[in-house]
Parts: structure tokens; sequence; C-alpha cells
């Protein structure tokens, strides 16, 4: 069994961050770690090798890494969050304080908020059926995408490319322009709701979720859809679904329903769920981590669940006051997660009291409940 001796250097500066030896069969999910923890680098590490980046559980010479090869590396780490919460209220917050940084407001009951990747646009959909795509520096509005007939329940940036997937009560799922603000693709083929949407990291395959007890991916070129579990046909949730979430990989999809149960899906082979964790309620949201290492599911049971997904072994349990309407991974492996109870809240990687933050502008509206709860890259 050979050693690779491996070095890894400063995707930006070009400087040598450190080096290792590293036994061939190792996986890359490893020599991050190895890497991480020998080094004490804050933050998410994302490795690259030849122009592409490398992750997971495939092996150092499946990657093609060779004995002297240089990997580049890029350490980020989350300095804000927004929060969007049901009154329409939308707010970034510093993490170091924290202190709330800006406010400004949807106009409308807000289903959610989303960031995209570069951390430069921000946006927000709700009731009033419209998307605001948002300049987050300076703060102001760059575009109302209008197109839906029906509240927006969800909306993702893509990973790669300069595009906006929103999911509506009018049963369809658009494709957005950022750069123009122009619907690109409507993706139709669901006969309810479509309540939550995703797209893969390589921003070829889009996931949706609806009303319909489906959810089903589609080929983002054409529109046309891939697979659709029906849970009609127990294919796949015997109710309404939430969320859905890529896996870092794009290989593995998360589902969270009204049954109860979020599960995961192996995208490659479409058939019966690989894992199913089970709250005692609904579960409104579920996120994969930086790392595809851990998937957190939200619930109205309170609850917030952190978990393996590929053993379903229970890393944390965070009981909160009310139900839980959101949650998100940062790059450090923080978690935040929103409340009925209009606080947002950010747990450490240990267990510990989380820190609270008061997200909604009215603590007694009915809607004070925080919708989405998303950390801005660094």
């Amino acid at each position: 069994m050979a050693e690779l001796q491996i070095s890894a250097i400063g995707a930006i500066s070009g400087e040598v961050l450190g080096s290792l030896a590293i036994s061939e069969t190792c996986s890359v999910a490893e020599l991050k770690r190895r890497l991480t923890v020998a080094h004490h680098w804050p933050g998410a590490v994302k490795l690259f090798h030849d122009g592409q980046q490398i992750s997971g559980p495939k092996t150092l010479v499946d990657a093609g890494l060779r004995n002297g090869a240089e990997i580049q590396v890029i350490i980020s780490r989350s300095q804000q969050i927004l929060a969007g919460a049901m009154d329409g209220t939308g707010s970034i917050w510093d993490l170091e304080g924290p202190q709330k940084a800006h406010e400004f407001h949807h106009g409308a009951e807000l289903h959610t908020a989303a960031v995209s990747p570069d951390g430069k646009f921000l946006g927000t959909a709700g009731s009033d059926c419209q998307v605001i795509l948002w300049q987050r520096d300076p703060l102001d509005v760059e575009f109302n995408l209008q197109g839906h007939q029906g509240q927006v329940y969800s909306i993702s940036f893509c990973p790669v490319s300069s595009t906006l997937l929103s999911a509506s009560g009018d049963a369809t799922a658009r494709l957005w322009e950022i750069s123009s603000g122009q619907e690109l693709l409507c993706l139709r083929g669901h006969r309810r709701d479509v309540n939550a949407c995703a797209i893969s990291p390589d921003g070829q395959v889009l996931a949706t979720g609806s009303d319909d007890y489906c959810f089903a991916t589609w080929d983002r070129r054409s529109g046309q859809m891939i697979h659709n579990w029906d849970g009609r046909r127990g294919e796949g949730h015997s109710g309404r679904v939430y969320s859905v979430a890529f896996s870092p990989d794009g290989h593995y999809l998360a589902t969270g329903a009204v049954d109860k149960k979020a599960k995961i899906w192996d995208t490659r082979a479409p058939s019966g769920s690989l894992l199913a964790m089970k709250h005692s309620d609904l579960v409104n949201s579920v996120q994969f981590s930086v790392d595809g290492n851990l998937v957190a599911s939200a619930s109205d049971d309170s609850l917030v669940f952190v978990w393996k997904p590929m053993d379903g072994t229970m890393v944390a349990c965070h009981e909160h006051p009310m139900a839980v309407l959101s949650c998100s991974f940062a790059d450090d492996g923080h978690l935040a997660t929103g409340c009925s109870d209009g606080k947002l809240r950010i747990w450490g990687t240990a267990e510990s009291e989380p820190v609270e933050l008061n997200a909604s502008s009215n603590a007694k509206s009915s809607l004070r409940g925080i919708k989405s709860a998303t950390f801005i890259p660094a």
C-alpha cells in the first residue's frame, strides 16, 4: 500500500499551506479532514486538482492524485446570516457580536429567502406571487421576477451559474436569469402546489417537491422530467412534500414531508429510499452539511435532528419551544434554525446553548415565524 506526499497550495494566494503523507487508498474526505486538523484551518475547506473540485468518498487514486501532487485549497467562513420572517421582514446579521446589519421588507407575507453563492444577491418570495431579487451591496431591489400565478414558496440559487429557481402554488417551478430577470424555463408536471425546489451542485438537475405527494428531478437543459417519485403509488412520501435538498456531490436527494419523515434517495438509481428519519410531526426543512456527512431535519415537533445520511446515526437533537420552520448549515459546521417563536438560533458544533436572535420585527404577530435562515458566503 503506497503512500502519497500531497502538497496543499492556496488557490488564490499560491502560498504553500501545508503537506501530508497519506495512503493512496484513503478517501478525499479523509485527506481534507487530516489537512484541516493538522494545520488548524478555520471555516470550510474545498479542494481542487487540475481545476476540478474533488470531494467525497472516492479514493485519492480515483480522484487522479499521484505522489507529489499539488492540490489547491479554498478556505471560507460565513460572517453574516440572512433571515426571512413570515411577517415580510428580511434581515442580515453580523455573526460577530452578533448584531443586525440590515433590515428590509418584501411587502407581503414572506415564505422564503435565499442568497446567491457569491453573496452578491439576495432573493425573497411570498404570498404576492413574485420573487424579488435584491442587490446586496448597496441593498436595493434589482428585479421583480413576475410570472407565477400563485404564491411562491421556495427559491434556490444555482451554485454554478447566474440563475434562480422558484416553486409556486400555481403548480409550476420556473428558472430565471439573474442578470436580466427573464424567465428561462417553466417546469410543468405537478398537479398541485409546488412547495420546494433545489438545484444540483453542477447546475444540470433541478428538483421539486409538491402537495401532490410527489417529488421529481428535471433536466436543466430541456426542462423534461427525469424521474417522478409518486407517493400515491407508494414510491415517495405518503403526504405533501415540503423540502428537497441535494447532497454536495449531487448523487443524493434529501426530502421532508407531512408524513413526518425525512428521507434520503439516490438520484442515480431512482427507487426506494435509502434511509428514513422519523419525526413525530411534519418535516418542514432538510439540508445537507457542506461536506455531505450530515443532514439536518426541522419539524413541527419542535426538534431539529442532525444525523448521518448513510446510516441514520443521530449526532444531535436540538430542542425548540415551538415548531421549527427552517434549517441551514454554515461552511464551518454551525447550524442555523428558524423557529415559529420569531427567533433565529445558531448552534455550535459542540453541545452548547445556541445564540438567539430576534429576527422578526413583531414578536407578538402570528406571522413572526422564521421561514428561512441562510449563511452568507464570506
